[in-house]
């Protein structure tokens, strides 16, 4: 069989893989298959490095686009680099697979799984965030707090948590209806979601109670964003009930379990509703 007819079965066989597949020799780009054109929505390779310059250049890892300088790099330290990552291109996901034929040559499959990635994607928001409010639930609240427990521990930082109940919300239930109820919840949490940092751990606890927990924050701190959270609360304008409050409790962190410092937080809430409600005690 002579080398042209050869290609040519090669190319067919390429070219009907569903796979994105392009070969690299030399730090060039000197083959792509079918599937890889119609994804890139590209005639040619030629028209591809016009556009891209090299593949790398168009991939993220964790929603961040890979070091620009790939193109002028080494291709193949930089896919190595990539194979156990789950590639991002676009709004599809890849599986990256290398192939080396030699010290200078080698082939890259990416097979998508944006499917799994989606379905994983989902599973973990039915595991691990409140389907109301969107927050984080108690099951994932557990197992941050495991890590910034012992983030504290080991480099001697301050660790508190804040615990809050909305005032009289069987009233609003039972007055407005549940629909009406389950508008407070959400927009509450959107209220306080954008009153913390994106370093706090904002969940739901159950009901109308929820925590916050506050990284490298400590007691004062927690108290003062406390108010701050009550304060806008207070003075935001709910449809239909139009006010609601909130009751907070705050402690800081003394190398307990989590229980033990909601427990603590627990009891500084009780004492706001006992004092009057709309209020922020510590314990």
């Amino acid at each position: 069989m002579n080398e042209k007819r050869l290609f040519t079965i090669l190319k067919i066989i390429i070219d009907n893989e569903k796979r994105l597949l392009f070969a690299i020799t030399d730090k060039k780009v000197e083959l792509v298959n079918k599937a890889f054109l119609e994804f890139y929505q590209v005639k040619n390779l030629s028209e591809f490095i016009q556009k891209y310059e090299v593949p790398c250049t168009t991939m993220k890892v964790e929603s961040k686009f890979i070091n620009k300088s790939c193109k002028d790099d080494n291709f193949y330290e930089y896919m190595k680099k990539l194979e156990n990552e789950e590639i991002q291109i676009n709004d599809s996901f890849f599986k990256l697979d290398i192939f080396r034929i030699d010290d200078n040559s080698y082939v890259v499959a990416l097979t998508d799984i944006t499917g799994i990635y989606n379905d994983r994607a989902r599973f973990d928001k039915l595991a691990n965030y409140d389907q109301l409010t969107g927050i984080y639930n108690r099951y994932k609240l557990y197992e941050l707090f495991d890590i910034k427990s012992k983030f504290a521990n080991r480099y001697n930082t301050h660790l508190s948590a804040i615990m809050l109940d909305i005032d009289n919300f069987k009233f609003v239930n039972d007055n407005f209806g549940h629909d009406i109820g389950d508008y407070v919840l959400k927009t509450l949490a959107k209220i306080i979601t954008n009153s913390i940092r994106e370093t706090d751990i904002f969940a739901r606890w159950g009901g109308e109670e929820f925590v916050i927990l506050l990284p490298n924050t400590n007691l004062n701190e927690a108290k003062n964003l406390a108010q701050k959270i009550r304060k806008n609360i207070e003075n935001y304008k709910f449809d239909k009930v139009e006010k609601i409050t909130i009751s907070l409790g705050v402690s800081e962190y003394q190398g307990e379990t989590l229980e033990n410092l909601i427990k603590k937080c627990d009891i500084a809430l009780y004492k706001a509703k006992e004092n009057g409600k709309n209020r922020v005690e510590i314990y």
